[in-house]
């Protein structure tokens, strides 16, 4: 196993005289040029991960030569071609991932044949066509991925057959017509991407039934129409919903009882009514609500009309004759108060002019300034908030010394960002997810945002960027845990620090946090299951060496694999229309 170093260069075509070998990670390096066919010799291959590196060419059709293979990832390369139907006729293979390459050509019709295939990613390809009917054969698939590509055609109703399904994520295609109603087959189905396509009718009744959906259910962007099932209340597990940018109707009443919602998007559609009247709605940004003309807010005060929030009811009159007299209320206060402070300190300084301090001298140390003749701007203010300016730290925040073009001298105060969320819910998406992200590390760290165990003050962000994400950045307490649960959780920090990043445009929706949070879990189910299978095959192996030769041959561990869960924090790009990621992405969650 060679997986992250810095290894460049061609893949060996020697490799395939080490008849006996097992598996052969390559993954995370610099390899470049074509992938061996000799490969193919292989007989007892069965684990090839060669993703994240330079790869060109066509995958090898000798591949289906390895009879015993069960895992192929070559995500994140630069490969061409089709997709060899061989491949397909291998009995053992569980996971497929081709994500991020440029391959071509369509989908093989013999697909079903692979009847042990468990998870199949070809997001981010050039793939065209129609899915074949075929894959209804696909019992056991649990996680399918054709977004990014050039698929046309119906969405087949034999998909429905694969009742196993958790994950489906059709998004970024050109599929037409109606959402199969045999999706409501799949019990187990967690998270449903259909958006970015040219998909029409309604939604299923079906769909709404499916209890297990509780990750995501995002049809945007495409051309659906009536209204929203009143069935779909059923999803009380649901996180995230999106019906944007569609031609959908009627009201919203049906999404009063999702209880568990955290992120809706109902914008640009035909929805009318008032919208319902609770904590979700009312915490709502306009922008999820935009493009509804006859959309209200609570009954009561204003209506969207082209993504504003325009008042038009006989209420506004009297609210802005309240909001007059309060600022006429306001105005005299303030004026009150200067008032009283310029006697104050006419006062003051009566009183120490006739007896000076001899280390004051004949000068008053305080300048009383009325707010309003402030003759600086923001602007530069905020020219002035560099680290050479600071002159001291605290538990809220750090402390700039700002010198203006006038002349004053003023401190000015930059609070730490904060992880409560304020009583008016007033966050926007980027503040919630940062926010998320130094929960994560304040759990993973034992560390509060401001620590005294933190040198110089640093902020816990700051400092696990500091550390580069190490292993020592956990809390002690958690280093004692069995190395698969260490492992979970480098994962986990990674995606903390994406959540944190510093520019707010490169930061994750939660969808997708939600998503690869996830997606730990089934990468540690499934390598589990791998180590077992390779164990029984190692220990049969191990007899039969041992019978001829005597000699002992090396294990091998899976779970290296899980290393390609890792998120990369740096060049990070997040599509706008899927849970999953864009083509640029340097990051894989597989």
């Amino acid at each position: 196993m060679l997986s992250n170093n810095n290894v460049s260069g061609s893949i060996p075509s020697v490799l395939a005289n080490s008849s006996s070998l097992a598996q052969l990670q390559l993954d995370t390096n610099q390899f470049s040029g074509l992938i061996p066919s000799e490969l193919g010799f292989l007989k007892n291959l069965e684990v090839f991960f060669a993703w994240e590196n330079q790869l060109e060419g066509s995958i090898p059709s000798s591949l289906a030569n390895c009879g015993n293979l069960q895992s192929l990832d070559l995500s994140h390369n630069s490969l061409t071609g089709i997709i060899p139907p061989g491949l397909f006729q291998l009995r053992n293979l569980t996971k497929l991932l081709l994500i991020s390459n440029d391959i071509s050509g369509t989908i093989p019709e013999d697909i079903g044949n692979c009847t042990s295939l468990v998870r199949l990613r070809l997001g981010s390809n050039r793939i065209t066509g129609q899915i074949p009917e075929g894959i209804g054969g696909l019992k056991g698939l649990n996680f399918l991925d054709l977004s990014g590509n050039g698929l046309s055609g119906p969405v087949p109703d034999e998909i429905g057959n694969c009742t196993e399904l958790q994950m489906l994520i059709l998004s970024g295609n050109s599929f037409t017509g109606t959402i199969p109603t045999s999706l409501g087959l799949c019990s187990s189905l967690q998270l449903l991407d259909l958006s970015s396509n040219e998909i029409t009718g309604n939604i299923p009744v079906e769909i709404c039934q499916i209890e297990a959906l509780e990750i995501a259910l995002n049809l945007s962007c495409n051309r659906l129409t009536g209204e929203i099932p009143t069935q779909i209340s059923a999803l009380n597990k649901l996180s995230i919903l999106d019906l944007s940018h569609n031609q959908l109707e009627g009201d919203l009443s049906p999404l009063a009882e999702l209880e568990n919602l955290v992120s809706l998007n109902v914008s640009y559609n035909n929805f009318t009514g008032y919208l319902p009247n609770n904590k979700l709605f009312r915490q709502l940004p306009a922008s999820d609500l935009a493009g509804n003309q006859g959309l209200c807010s609570f009954g009561l005060d204003s209506c969207f009309i082209s993504g504003t929030g325009t008042v038009r009811n006989g209420n506004g009159v009297k609210r802005s004759r309240r909001i007059k007299l309060a600022l006429a209320l306001l105005i005299t206060m303030t004026i009150a108060i200067v008032v009283m402070g310029t006697i104050a300190v006419i006062r003051a300084r009566k009183t120490i002019g006739s007896d000076d301090d001899s280390e004051m001298g004949d000068l008053w140390p305080w300048k009383f300034t009325p707010f309003q003749k402030l003759n600086f701007s923001v602007d530069q203010v905020l020219k002035c908030l560099v680290d050479s300016n600071v002159i001291g730290k605290g538990c809220s925040g750090v402390v700039y010394r700002a010198n203006m073009e006038n002349g004053d001298v003023i401190a000015v105060k930059k609070l730490w960002p904060t992880t409560t969320m304020p009583e008016t819910g007033g966050y926007n998406r980027e503040e919630r997810v940062y926010s998320y992200g130094v929960v994560v590390l304040e759990v993973l760290t034992g560390k509060q945002p401001i620590d005294p165990t933190i040198p110089e003050g640093l902020h816990v962000v700051d400092w696990v960027r500091q550390k580069k994400g190490a292993i020592e950045v956990l809390a002690p307490s958690l280093l004692c845990r069995p190395e698969s649960e260490i492992e979970e959780m480098m994962q986990a920090l990674g995606i903390a620090l994406l959540c944190v990043n510093s520019s707010p445009d490169e930061r994750p929706t939660m969808k997708d946090v939600a998503a690869m949070l996830k997606e730990i879990k089934h990468e540690r189910e499934e390598y589990a299951k791998v180590d077992v299978l390779l164990k029984g095959s190692q220990a049969t192996a191990d007899g039969q060496q041992n019978k001829k030769s005597g000699g002992v041959p090396a294990t091998s561990s899976s779970r290296k694999a899980l290393q390609s869960l890792y998120p990369q924090s740096n060049n990070t790009s997040f599509s706008g229309s899927s849970l999953f990621y864009s083509t640029s992405s340097k990051m894989s969650f597989k």
